[in-house]
């Protein structure tokens, strides 16, 4: 893996120490005075990079700019904390709102759900995974997959025949 420098319309960074720089699924909203780089290709630590030069390692919150979040941030007490996987917010609500059924959001800081895929739904808000879509029978139970409700199908089918001869 390269390493990188990084300069600044101040002039180069400085430091005593190379730091390999790794880039990251977007865990918060860009912000021309923030960035985020991981400091340990080991492990999952992010380190936040502030204009003035200050770091906040493992920090959960940002702050929040002219008193509002990115979306996907909940405002509280002038700072943003991401909304939890099956949740998600404007970026303007001090909390954040559950993905409504037949929607899911499988990670975290979202400005809004996907759709189940054609024909699933969910069983309840704030699914956090594509897996808690699933087919729902007549009756409102799920079935695994098609191929089940055909297999059903198939066996009613078998039984009719089978005392009709």
């Amino acid at each position: 893996m390269p390493v990188f420098s990084a300069a600044s319309d101040r002039g180069p960074l400085r430091s005593s120490t190379a730091f390999r720089i790794t880039v990251l699924k977007p865990l918060i909203p860009y912000s021309a005075n923030s960035h985020w780089i991981s400091t340990d290709t080991s492990s999952n630590s992010n380190t936040r990079c502030n204009a003035d030069n200050t770091i906040n390692r493992n920090s959960d919150f940002v702050p929040a700019q002219f008193g509002s979040c990115s979306p996907g941030y909940r405002i509280d007490q002038d700072k943003c904390y991401p909304c939890p996987s099956g949740s998600y917010t404007s970026g303007q609500d001090s909390s954040c709102s559950l993905c409504p059924r037949d929607f899911y959001i499988n990670r975290k800081a979202a400005d809004s759900c996907f759709p189940c895929p054609d024909g699933k739904k969910t069983m309840i808000e704030g699914a956090d995974s594509e897996d808690l879509c699933v087919y729902i029978d007549t009756s409102g139970r799920p079935l695994e997959t098609p191929s089940t409700k055909l297999l059903v199908l198939g066996i009613c089918a078998a039984i009719f025949i089978l005392t009709a001869w």
